[in-house]
């Protein structure tokens, strides 16, 4: 996996955690976000915004305890 592609991972995985379901990224990372399918972690379409895509985790990655630890709690809480 690239620095990119944990790049990724981690921007989602912190959004996931928010509450948010998926997240927009620039359509430059529209590579590493096929590979992510590829690996079966995300999937992804074109954005509503120009120039955009839409990623959101698959199954496989929300039960994936390297990227969600059971244990883990917000930094700050509400």
């Amino acid at each position: 996996m690239t620095p990119t592609e944990e790049l990724i991972l981690e921007v989602l995985t912190a959004r996931i955690r928010l509450g948010e379901t998926c997240w927009t990224f620039d359509s430059k990372f529209t590579r590493q976000a096929r590979a992510l399918e590829g690996l079966g972690l995300v999937t992804w379409k074109s954005g509503i915004v120009e120039k955009t895509i839409l990623v959101w985790p698959t199954h496989a990655l929300l039960n994936n305890e390297e990227w969600f630890t059971p244990t883990y709690r917000l930094g700050v809480t509400l």
